[in-house]
């Protein structure tokens, strides 16, 4: 889950603030990412669920079946709930590691 969301020209910053995609994103670590339309699996992106900013990995698009798109945190053991593409904020294009 997301802390902190800043504008950065076209670019944003983001904080992460849970540990569900170590090893490749730690607490303390800052995210950028872009809007995109392009949903590419194994690509990391920041999609909103509620009111939390969530930023995992999709693992799997099902979109042509009507279901929509499935993100997993990297340390997560479940998939998280279906997520539709309206919901998608953008792709992570960089990481700063905190380590």
């Amino acid at each position: 889950i997301v802390t902190e969301i800043e504008n950065v020209f076209h670019t944003s910053e983001v904080s992460c603030s849970s540990n569900s995609m170590i090893p490749t994103i730690s607490c303390k670590d800052v995210t950028y990412w872009q809007k995109t339309n392009d949903f590419r699996e194994g690509a990391i992106y920041l999609y909103k669920r509620g009111d939390n900013h969530v930023v995992h990995r999709l693992v799997k698009d099902c979109r042509e079946g009507c279901y929509g798109l499935i993100f997993k945190g990297d340390n997560n053991r479940n998939a998280d709930e279906i997520v539709n593409e309206s919901q998608i904020l953008g792709h992570v294009n960089r990481i700063n590691y905190y380590r």
